[in-house]
Protein backbone atom coordinates (compact mmCIF):
# COMPACT_ATOMS: atom_id res chain seq x y z
CA UNK A 1 0.00 0.00 0.00
CA UNK A 2 1.23 3.34 -0.80
CA UNK A 3 2.14 6.09 2.18
CA UNK A 4 -0.75 7.89 3.47
CA UNK A 5 -0.63 10.77 6.34
CA UNK A 6 -3.74 11.84 8.13
CA UNK A 7 -3.73 15.06 10.17
CA UNK A 8 -5.81 15.89 13.21
CA UNK A 9 -6.33 19.18 14.69
CA UNK A 10 -6.52 19.14 18.44
CA UNK A 11 -8.39 21.47 20.09
CA UNK A 12 -8.88 22.55 23.83
CA UNK A 13 -12.50 23.60 24.00
CA UNK A 14 -14.57 24.69 26.98
CA UNK A 15 -15.04 21.70 29.59
CA UNK A 16 -18.23 20.71 27.65
CA UNK A 17 -16.84 21.51 24.12
CA UNK A 18 -13.91 19.73 22.42
CA UNK A 19 -13.16 18.16 18.82
CA UNK A 20 -10.76 17.72 16.05
CA UNK A 21 -10.27 17.01 12.40
CA UNK A 22 -8.95 14.91 9.91
CA UNK A 23 -7.82 16.14 6.50
CA UNK A 24 -6.20 14.55 3.50
CA UNK A 25 -4.03 16.25 0.67
CA UNK A 26 -2.97 14.13 -2.59
CA UNK A 27 -0.26 14.61 -4.61
CA UNK A 28 -2.25 15.72 -7.61
CA UNK A 29 -2.68 19.23 -5.18
CA UNK A 30 -6.56 18.03 -4.67
CA UNK A 31 -7.82 17.65 -1.02
CA UNK A 32 -10.58 16.01 1.10
CA UNK A 33 -11.54 16.93 4.72
CA UNK A 34 -12.36 13.60 6.33
CA UNK A 35 -13.60 14.25 9.64
CA UNK A 36 -14.93 16.17 12.59
CA UNK A 37 -14.90 13.93 15.91
CA UNK A 38 -16.43 15.54 19.41
CA UNK A 39 -14.60 14.01 21.83
CA UNK A 40 -15.76 12.11 24.86
CA UNK A 41 -16.06 13.12 28.24
CA UNK A 42 -11.99 11.94 28.95
CA UNK A 43 -10.86 13.93 25.82
CA UNK A 44 -12.47 16.92 27.13
CA UNK A 45 -11.01 16.76 30.59
CA UNK A 46 -7.93 15.92 29.67
CA UNK A 47 -7.73 18.64 26.73
CA UNK A 48 -9.04 21.36 29.32
CA UNK A 49 -6.62 19.94 32.05
CA UNK A 50 -3.73 20.26 29.92
CA UNK A 51 -4.52 23.67 28.43
CA UNK A 52 -4.93 25.38 31.83
CA UNK A 53 -1.75 23.83 33.11
CA UNK A 54 0.11 25.01 30.03
CA UNK A 55 -1.71 28.40 30.74
CA UNK A 56 -0.68 28.93 34.66
CA UNK A 57 2.82 27.88 33.73
CA UNK A 58 3.06 31.12 31.17
CA UNK A 59 1.64 33.26 33.40
CA UNK A 60 3.39 32.34 36.97
CA UNK A 61 6.39 31.74 35.14
CA UNK A 62 7.45 28.71 37.08
CA UNK A 63 5.70 29.80 40.70
CA UNK A 64 5.46 26.83 42.95
CA UNK A 65 3.42 23.68 42.34
CA UNK A 66 0.19 23.48 43.55
CA UNK A 67 -0.97 22.08 46.90
CA UNK A 68 -1.19 18.33 48.12
CA UNK A 69 -4.26 19.09 48.55
CA UNK A 70 -5.24 20.28 45.03
CA UNK A 71 -3.91 16.67 43.73
CA UNK A 72 -4.43 14.30 46.35
CA UNK A 73 -3.16 10.41 46.65
CA UNK A 74 -1.34 11.54 43.00
CA UNK A 75 2.57 10.47 43.33
CA UNK A 76 4.91 13.48 41.60
CA UNK A 77 4.78 12.61 37.44
CA UNK A 78 8.20 12.12 35.45
CA UNK A 79 7.63 13.52 32.08
CA UNK A 80 10.48 12.31 29.83
CA UNK A 81 11.83 14.20 26.80
CA UNK A 82 9.55 13.50 23.99
CA UNK A 83 11.80 12.26 21.37
CA UNK A 84 13.49 9.61 24.22
CA UNK A 85 9.64 9.01 25.19
CA UNK A 86 9.07 8.10 21.51
CA UNK A 87 12.19 6.29 21.18
CA UNK A 88 10.50 3.91 24.29
CA UNK A 89 7.32 3.61 22.87
CA UNK A 90 8.53 2.17 19.64
CA UNK A 91 10.85 -0.07 21.29
CA UNK A 92 8.42 -1.54 23.50
CA UNK A 93 5.58 -1.95 20.48
CA UNK A 94 8.83 -4.61 19.10
CA UNK A 95 8.57 -6.25 22.49
CA UNK A 96 7.22 -9.20 23.09
CA UNK A 97 4.31 -9.54 26.19
CA UNK A 98 2.29 -7.38 27.91
CA UNK A 99 2.95 -3.23 27.38
CA UNK A 100 3.12 -0.77 30.30
CA UNK A 101 -0.57 0.62 30.90
CA UNK A 102 -0.86 4.59 29.36
CA UNK A 103 -1.48 7.65 31.19
CA UNK A 104 -4.83 8.80 31.08
CA UNK A 105 -3.87 11.53 29.68
CA UNK A 106 -2.30 9.44 27.09
CA UNK A 107 -5.21 6.97 26.77
CA UNK A 108 -8.14 9.44 26.10
CA UNK A 109 -5.87 10.92 23.43
CA UNK A 110 -5.07 7.00 22.14
CA UNK A 111 -9.05 6.95 21.91
CA UNK A 112 -9.43 10.11 19.65
CA UNK A 113 -6.50 9.48 17.38
CA UNK A 114 -7.77 5.94 16.80
CA UNK A 115 -11.53 7.66 15.23
CA UNK A 116 -9.58 9.93 13.33
CA UNK A 117 -7.26 7.27 11.62
CA UNK A 118 -10.24 5.04 11.28
CA UNK A 119 -12.29 7.42 9.40
CA UNK A 120 -9.48 7.90 7.39
CA UNK A 121 -8.53 4.52 6.70
CA UNK A 122 -12.32 3.86 5.77
CA UNK A 123 -12.14 6.75 3.17
CA UNK A 124 -8.83 5.99 1.83
CA UNK A 125 -9.20 2.16 2.24
CA UNK A 126 -5.25 1.34 3.07
CA UNK A 127 -3.63 1.46 5.98
CA UNK A 128 -2.16 4.55 7.59
CA UNK A 129 1.44 5.14 8.48
CA UNK A 130 1.65 8.83 9.18
CA UNK A 131 0.38 11.69 11.14
CA UNK A 132 0.77 15.22 11.07
CA UNK A 133 -0.05 17.27 14.43
CA UNK A 134 -1.26 20.31 15.37
CA UNK A 135 -1.66 22.18 18.29
CA UNK A 136 -3.63 25.15 19.55
CA UNK A 137 -1.45 28.07 21.02
CA UNK A 138 -1.38 27.20 24.94
CA UNK A 139 -0.60 23.08 24.42
CA UNK A 140 2.45 23.66 22.59
CA UNK A 141 4.79 23.77 25.74
CA UNK A 142 3.35 21.41 27.66
CA UNK A 143 5.21 18.54 28.63
CA UNK A 144 2.93 16.13 29.46
CA UNK A 145 0.80 17.03 26.30
CA UNK A 146 3.71 16.19 24.14
CA UNK A 147 4.77 13.13 25.63
CA UNK A 148 1.02 11.77 25.71
CA UNK A 149 0.56 12.51 22.28
CA UNK A 150 3.36 10.83 21.40
CA UNK A 151 2.67 7.42 23.37
CA UNK A 152 -0.82 7.34 21.95
CA UNK A 153 0.55 7.72 18.10
CA UNK A 154 3.59 5.18 19.04
CA UNK A 155 0.84 2.31 20.27
CA UNK A 156 -0.73 2.90 17.01
CA UNK A 157 1.94 2.34 14.61
CA UNK A 158 2.08 5.85 13.41
CA UNK A 159 5.09 7.82 12.71
CA UNK A 160 4.67 11.57 13.73
CA UNK A 161 5.92 14.57 11.94
CA UNK A 162 7.27 17.28 14.00
CA UNK A 163 6.24 17.42 17.66
CA UNK A 164 5.33 21.38 18.14
CA UNK A 165 3.22 22.41 14.84
CA UNK A 166 1.00 25.21 15.43
CA UNK A 167 -2.71 25.27 14.61
CA UNK A 168 -2.39 28.91 13.11
CA UNK A 169 0.53 28.50 10.98
CA UNK A 170 -0.66 25.10 9.57
CA UNK A 171 -4.05 27.28 8.63
CA UNK A 172 -1.70 29.81 6.90
CA UNK A 173 -0.49 26.65 4.84
CA UNK A 174 -3.28 25.91 3.21
CA UNK A 175 -3.97 29.12 1.81
CA UNK A 176 -0.65 29.08 0.53
CA UNK A 177 1.30 31.48 2.57
CA UNK A 178 4.63 29.78 1.45
CA UNK A 179 8.23 32.14 -0.11
CA UNK A 180 10.88 31.05 -1.71
CA UNK A 181 14.47 31.91 -1.71
CA UNK A 182 16.78 31.66 -4.83
CA UNK A 183 19.72 30.77 -2.58
CA UNK A 184 20.79 29.83 0.88
CA UNK A 185 22.14 32.37 3.45
CA UNK A 186 22.60 33.31 7.59
CA UNK A 187 19.59 34.16 8.88
CA UNK A 188 19.45 37.49 9.65
CA UNK A 189 22.82 38.29 8.47
CA UNK A 190 22.89 36.95 5.08
CA UNK A 191 19.14 38.20 4.57
CA UNK A 192 18.59 41.00 1.31
CA UNK A 193 15.81 42.66 2.10
CA UNK A 194 15.92 43.61 -2.12
CA UNK A 195 15.77 40.22 -3.09
CA UNK A 196 13.58 38.04 -0.87
CA UNK A 197 9.75 38.27 -1.11
CA UNK A 198 8.00 38.14 2.83
CA UNK A 199 4.61 38.29 3.89
CA UNK A 200 3.02 39.95 7.50
CA UNK A 201 -0.13 38.35 8.07
CA UNK A 202 -2.57 37.90 10.95
CA UNK A 203 -3.63 34.28 11.89
CA UNK A 204 -7.16 34.72 13.59
CA UNK A 205 -8.53 31.17 15.73
CA UNK A 206 -12.25 31.66 17.04
CA UNK A 207 -13.72 28.37 18.17
CA UNK A 208 -17.00 27.93 21.13
CA UNK A 209 -14.09 28.18 23.58
CA UNK A 210 -11.81 30.76 23.16
CA UNK A 211 -10.28 33.83 20.88
CA UNK A 212 -6.45 33.23 19.46
CA UNK A 213 -5.05 35.28 17.11
CA UNK A 214 -1.42 35.40 16.06
CA UNK A 215 0.79 38.32 14.20
CA UNK A 216 3.28 35.87 11.91
CA UNK A 217 6.12 36.98 9.35
CA UNK A 218 6.79 34.42 6.42
CA UNK A 219 9.80 34.11 4.17
CA UNK A 220 11.77 31.91 2.66
CA UNK A 221 9.29 29.37 3.69
CA UNK A 222 9.67 30.36 7.12
CA UNK A 223 7.02 31.36 9.86
CA UNK A 224 7.78 33.52 12.75
CA UNK A 225 5.84 34.45 15.53
CA UNK A 226 5.84 37.93 16.01
CA UNK A 227 2.69 38.90 18.77
CA UNK A 228 0.51 35.96 20.36
CA UNK A 229 -3.30 36.57 22.09
CA UNK A 230 -5.33 34.18 23.74
CA UNK A 231 -8.23 34.08 26.13
CA UNK A 232 -10.09 31.29 26.85
CA UNK A 233 -13.17 33.63 28.03
CA UNK A 234 -13.89 35.02 24.86
CA UNK A 235 -14.97 32.13 22.86
CA UNK A 236 -18.48 32.16 21.02
CA UNK A 237 -20.00 30.44 23.48
CA UNK A 238 -18.89 32.86 26.34
CA UNK A 239 -21.71 34.27 28.18
CA UNK A 240 -20.14 37.69 28.62
CA UNK A 241 -22.57 40.46 27.16
CA UNK A 242 -22.39 41.07 23.13
CA UNK A 243 -21.28 44.58 23.44
CA UNK A 244 -18.55 43.43 26.31
CA UNK A 245 -17.63 41.09 23.88
CA UNK A 246 -16.92 43.01 20.81
CA UNK A 247 -15.11 45.30 22.62
CA UNK A 248 -12.59 42.85 24.09
CA UNK A 249 -12.36 41.31 20.87
CA UNK A 250 -11.66 44.32 19.36
CA UNK A 251 -9.05 45.56 21.79
CA UNK A 252 -7.19 42.77 21.65
CA UNK A 253 -7.09 42.43 17.66
CA UNK A 254 -6.15 46.29 17.81
CA UNK A 255 -3.20 45.80 20.03
CA UNK A 256 -1.79 42.51 18.08
CA UNK A 257 -1.91 44.62 14.62
CA UNK A 258 -0.46 48.32 16.09
CA UNK A 259 1.84 49.49 14.31
CA UNK A 260 4.93 49.40 14.54
CA UNK A 261 5.86 45.75 13.89
CA UNK A 262 8.47 44.40 15.44
CA UNK A 263 9.72 43.03 12.57
CA UNK A 264 12.94 43.05 10.37
CA UNK A 265 11.23 43.44 6.91
CA UNK A 266 9.87 46.79 7.68
CA UNK A 267 6.70 46.12 7.00
CA UNK A 268 4.30 48.96 5.70
CA UNK A 269 1.02 46.86 5.86
CA UNK A 270 -0.90 43.54 6.95
CA UNK A 271 -1.05 41.57 3.66
CA UNK A 272 -3.09 39.09 4.64
CA UNK A 273 -5.88 37.38 7.34
CA UNK A 274 -6.11 33.98 7.84
CA UNK A 275 -9.36 32.57 9.80
CA UNK A 276 -9.73 29.13 11.23
CA UNK A 277 -11.91 27.05 13.62
CA UNK A 278 -14.97 26.92 14.14
CA UNK A 279 -16.70 29.83 15.05
CA UNK A 280 -15.33 32.65 12.38
CA UNK A 281 -18.31 33.13 11.11
CA UNK A 282 -19.70 34.33 14.13
CA UNK A 283 -21.43 37.61 13.78
CA UNK A 284 -19.77 39.23 16.71
CA UNK A 285 -16.00 38.25 15.12
CA UNK A 286 -16.86 39.61 11.90
CA UNK A 287 -18.18 42.68 12.94
CA UNK A 288 -14.63 43.04 14.84
CA UNK A 289 -12.71 42.02 11.52
CA UNK A 290 -14.89 44.67 9.46
CA UNK A 291 -14.19 47.39 12.24
CA UNK A 292 -10.66 46.77 12.63
CA UNK A 293 -9.66 46.08 8.83
CA UNK A 294 -12.49 48.22 7.21
CA UNK A 295 -13.75 47.18 3.68
CA UNK A 296 -10.77 46.26 2.56
CA UNK A 297 -11.00 42.82 4.70
CA UNK A 298 -12.31 40.97 1.41
CA UNK A 299 -9.39 42.36 -1.04
CA UNK A 300 -6.25 40.99 1.39
CA UNK A 301 -4.58 38.25 -0.58
CA UNK A 302 -6.50 35.64 1.46
CA UNK A 303 -9.50 37.11 1.05
CA UNK A 304 -10.73 35.74 -2.15
CA UNK A 305 -9.98 31.83 -0.75
CA UNK A 306 -11.29 32.05 2.48
CA UNK A 307 -14.82 31.21 1.55
CA UNK A 308 -13.32 28.26 -0.51
CA UNK A 309 -11.93 26.21 2.26
CA UNK A 310 -13.82 25.80 5.50
CA UNK A 311 -11.79 27.07 8.79
CA UNK A 312 -13.12 24.57 10.72
CA UNK A 313 -10.54 22.10 8.31
CA UNK A 314 -8.10 24.88 7.78
CA UNK A 315 -5.33 23.62 10.20
CA UNK A 316 -5.34 20.28 9.58
CA UNK A 317 -5.45 20.64 5.65
CA UNK A 318 -2.71 22.98 6.18
CA UNK A 319 -1.01 20.31 7.85
CA UNK A 320 -1.71 17.82 5.55
CA UNK A 321 -0.60 20.10 2.14
CA UNK A 322 2.90 20.69 4.32
CA UNK A 323 3.42 17.12 4.82
CA UNK A 324 2.83 16.35 1.06
CA UNK A 325 5.02 19.19 0.09
CA UNK A 326 7.87 18.27 2.22
CA UNK A 327 7.43 14.51 1.17
CA UNK A 328 10.46 14.38 -1.20
CA UNK A 329 9.34 10.82 -2.50
CA UNK A 330 6.07 11.31 -2.61
CA UNK A 331 4.18 10.01 -6.06
CA UNK A 332 0.82 9.72 -6.09
CA UNK A 333 -0.01 8.72 -2.67
CA UNK A 334 -2.39 10.71 -0.70
CA UNK A 335 -1.04 12.63 1.59
CA UNK A 336 -2.42 13.63 5.11
CA UNK A 337 -2.33 16.14 8.10
CA UNK A 338 -2.82 17.44 11.63
CA UNK A 339 -4.29 15.70 15.34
Amino acid sequence: MGKAVIGQDIRQKLMHHSNSTASIHFANGSAYDVVKIEGGSSYKDTMRRLSINDESDQDEDNSAAPSSKDRPNKPPRIVLPTWLQDKINYVSSLWPGRLPAPTPEAESLLWMLKALKAATEAYLEQSIQYVEITNPALLGSSAIYMASIGSASSALGLERGRPTFLAAEAAARTHNIRGRCDEWYDFPEGFNEDDTQYRLFVAVGYNRAAFSVFLMDEVCDTIFDLRTYHNSSLGSDSALPREERHAMLKNALEDITRRPYQSKFNHERIQDVVLFGEATEDRVLRSVLEDVFGSGLDKLDVGGRQNAIDPLFAASRGAARDSQLWDIGASNDPQGCPI
